[in-house]
């Protein structure tokens, strides 16, 4: 019973730091959709989500993997081990067509995501990284 409680209590965390954000997260989604960058030209959106995770306590790592626009962002817990939940994403528009693949909406996807696993870990004392990768 135990273990079902903190699952719960670690799900409704996830849902409250989601949605002490919402307005963030669909801001962001929303000015990626408006200016699509084609694959590996992604500056604009790669600016706007650094900053973003930078802002929220998230150590970025840009350049990853010898990519321009591509980064990683981790947030480590009680001085990490632990467990490692990591989240990939995408955020290019396709030729001809923008964003109607979605693309604004996966990375968005992605940062929710992390944003709710450092939640977590933060709240119930859990120790762990929570990564993002992008590209």
């Amino acid at each position: 019973m135990l273990i079902i409680n903190l699952v719960n209590e670690c799900a409704k965390t996830a849902e409250e730091a989601i949605n002490n954000k919402s307005e963030d997260l669909k801001s962001i989604s929303l000015k990626i959709h408006e200016k699509p960058e084609l694959a590996f030209k992604e500056k604009f959106a790669h600016d706007l989500l650094v900053k973003y995770l930078k802002d929220e306590g998230f150590e970025v790592t840009c350049n990853a993997y010898g990519i321009e626009t591509a980064f990683v962002a981790e947030f480590s817990s009680k001085g990490g081990g632990g467990k490692v939940v990591s989240f990939n994403s995408e955020y290019d528009a396709l030729p001809g067509i923008g964003h109607a693949c979605g693309h604004n909406l996966i990375a968005i996807s992605g940062v929710a995501a992390a944003i709710a696993i450092k939640a977590v870990f933060e709240k119930h004392k859990i120790p762990g990284r929570a990564s993002y990768l992008l590209q």
